[in-house]
């Protein structure tokens, strides 16, 4: 398991570790009656359905003699959480999200790029990045210096650590980042490259994570360090980022890219997803041949036109 897996089951597992403290139960052998006490204790607590379910998981997960599918997937529990999702239905994230031109026009805004500050130099590689691959911040701190190969439309970056999507049979991520010829001010080949020659004199020995912090020992950072980088782009873009998080830039690159006619399956290829909904392929699955064309296409809000592909 990740750590971000254990991450989002912390508080599952405390609330369940202190319910059976308090009820004189055994954590690690739950019964389903205990488990579905635990989730009503939840529920009458005020928990939703999001919650309750990150709880299911957790404790099936902790459970030594019975499967997770025996327990967490039990009717009785199967049912206590259907009638929660109709009592409690879980609620969007986001009810509309930010249009990227203002992020754009910011990013933009950063030249010449070579006379940057460090600082800024990182803003605009993370904030081009982010837009670019519609990756999770997990993925962009897992970017290594010798995984990216020169290609004749760029880069192609191979992300080899695991992360969130991992699973035995699923290819790894790779992100395609192509050289942007007419726009120099998005161009995350460009930005990339002097990313690595303003850092090559700083960078410790064997470092080999893409992404170090500003300040010395420049020490590879974070994905919480990588998140509040994307919030400050956001903010100095008049992007309310006490609403939005790093995340959201994920929401806004595969949304414009949708808008600009990218097919269902590149964006899920892409952004690293493995979806099956044939009814959102109904609306995007316009034929596009060229896979550099998503990063392209996140980018055509300023001209209103899809970038050429060089």
């Amino acid at each position: 398991m990740t750590s971000s897996t254990w991450s989002q089951y912390d508080s599952s597992l405390r609330n369940w570790w202190n319910f059976c403290k308090s009820s004189n139960l055994n954590p690690l052998v739950p019964t389903v009656d205990e488990l579905l006490s635990f989730l009503q204790h939840q529920f009458d607590n005020g928990a939703g359905y999001s919650t309750l379910n990150s709880a299911r998981s957790a404790v099936s997960l902790l459970s030594t003699t019975i499967t997770s599918s025996s327990i967490g997937g039990n009717p009785l529990v199967v049912r206590f959480l259907k009638g929660v999702g109709k009592t409690r239905p879980p609620i969007k994230k986001y009810n509309s999200i930010w249009n990227p031109e203002p992020v754009l026009t910011y990013l933009a805004s950063l030249e010449p790029a070579n006379e940057l500050s460090s600082t800024n130099l990182t803003l605009k590689l993370v904030g081009l990045l982010a837009l670019a691959t519609a990756q999770r911040v997990q993925t962009l701190c897992a970017i290594k210096i010798s995984n990216i190969q020169e290609k004749e439309f760029g880069y192609e970056i191979f992300i080899t650590d695991p992360i969130k999507t991992s699973k035995a049979g699923r290819d790894q991520p790779s992100l395609i980042i192509p050289k942007f010829e007419d726009h120099p001010e998005w161009c995350v080949y460009r930005v990339i490259n002097l990313y690595l020659d303003r850092t090559k004199d700083i960078r410790l020995s064997g470092t080999d994570q893409l992404l170090l912090a500003i300040n010395s020992p420049f020490n590879p950072v974070t994905t919480q360090t990588i998140s509040r980088w994307i919030k400050r782009v956001l903010l100095n873009s008049g992007i309310d980022s006490s609403v939005f998080s790093a995340h959201s830039t994920r929401h806004v690159a595969t949304s414009t890219a949708a808008k600009y006619g990218v097919t269902l399956d590149q964006i899920r290829s892409r952004a690293g997803w493995s979806g099956t909904s044939n009814i959102f392929a109904r609306f995007y699955n316009r034929p596009i041949d060229d896979r550099h064309h998503f990063a392209k296409a996140v980018f055509a809000i300023s001209s209103n036109n899809v970038p050429s592909i060089d």
